[in-house]
């Protein structure tokens, strides 16, 4: 009887340390990112949970998401000067023939920053030392989705651009 109770409780025991320490399960216990968004726009992703705000209340977030039509519909300079003041991952989408790089740090208005082939959606974050890391998308299938989870708990671990570099090129030349 004793010898049955042993085996049952190993066994148990085997299984749910297989169980916690499975790959598969780690990657379904991360916790999605809470994203503040400014316009309309939908993520079709776990990885992330999506919060209309505004200029007011861009707090306590992952990160913000800013649509080229709140840009377009908003005074850009009020706003460039108010997510230049943020300490979280910028995500500008809709994006695709605009730069958010030359959009935060120049006066021109959106119309007049024309980049082709800049990305769906690009990440900007300003680290510590004033740089920007830069980051983009160009489309949005799980796997780029996941990249981007990726960029934006990341890029707040570094302190420079060449830190920023070296640890992306790492981490993303490790999902090819």
């Amino acid at each position: 009887m004793k010898k049955w109770l042993f085996a049952s409780v190993s066994i148990a025991v085997i299984v749910l340390a297989i169980f916690m320490f499975s790959d598969k399960t780690k990657a379904n216990d991360t916790a999605n990112l809470n994203i503040g968004t400014m316009g309309a726009y939908e993520i079709n992703s776990d990885l992330f949970t999506l919060h209309k705000i505004n200029k007011k209340n861009m707090g306590s977030y992952d990160a913000l998401l800013i649509t080229k039509d709140y840009i377009n519909d908003s005074s850009q300079n009020e706003l460039r000067t108010e997510l230049n003041k943020s300490k979280l991952p910028l995500l500008f989408v809709d994006f695709e023939d605009e730069s958010a790089l030359a959009f935060l740090t120049t006066e021109l208005p959106l119309k007049d920053i024309e980049m082709v082939g800049k990305g769906e959606i690009q990440m900007v974050y300003t680290l510590p030392n004033g740089e920007h890391a830069t980051f983009a998308l160009f489309d949005q299938d799980e796997s780029s989705l996941q990249k981007l989870d990726k960029a934006i708990n990341l890029v707040q671990k570094v302190s420079s651009l060449e830190e920023w570099e070296e640890k992306s090129v790492l981490e993303f030349s490790q999902d090819e």
